[in-house]
């Protein structure tokens, strides 16, 4: 078994500098992430401008040649979904995530089943 351990350990020896870089790009989708959490005081100016000034940094702090797929990715993206990304900010009623937005549906069908007896939502 110690010696199963050890050959795994060694191997992990070579991965630093993948680990490194990996570790390097995952900080904007980290920020990102913590930008786009919902707080109680935060509203769709608020993110807006926390994104957009995230993007500029992101633009001026990876410049190297291996940083520009996740720097257009990140870019891209983010102008993809610029229009709708920041309305959950101000309307309370509009889930942030998919997830929410499919439980909302669920919950709808499942009180529909429920009240009418029928068992399928398109009855």
């Amino acid at each position: 078994m110690l010696q199963s351990v050890v050959r795994i350990f060694s191997k992990t020896d070579g991965m630093t500098n993948v680990y490194e870089a990996v570790s390097r790009l995952m900080k904007p989708l980290d920020h990102i992430a913590a930008i786009l959490t919902p707080g109680e005081d935060k509203s769709s100016e608020t993110a807006q401008w926390e994104m957009s000034m995230l993007l500029d940094w992101v633009k001026q702090t990876y410049t190297l040649e291996g940083d520009k797929l996740m720097v257009d990715n990140v870019l891209n993206y983010s102008k993809g979904f610029w229009k709708g990304l920041f309305t959950c900010y101000d309307h309370y009623y509009i889930p942030r995530t998919n997830n929410d937005l499919e439980q909302f549906f669920r919950r709808t069908k499942a009180c529909h089943r429920r009240i009418t007896g029928l068992r399928n939502w398109n009855s």
